[in-house]
């Protein structure tokens, strides 16, 4: 699965990040600072994520 295919689940609620560091087998704020890297951030509730930056 692609990266942005990953993120845009996220965002749709179809996974979970919670999931995605099940399934490779890191914890969640590894994730979340992984996604943060990638140009992303969250909003205040850690559902939506805020696109910055569109070169993916």
């Amino acid at each position: 699965m692609l990266v942005k295919e990953m993120l845009n689940k996220i965002m749709v609620k179809e996974m979970t990040i919670k999931e995605l560091a099940d399934q490779f087998d890191v914890s969640t704020r590894t994730i979340q600072l992984k996604i943060k890297k990638l140009g992303y951030e969250w909003d205040k509730v850690f559902i939506v994520m805020l696109e910055k930056n569109q070169n993916l």
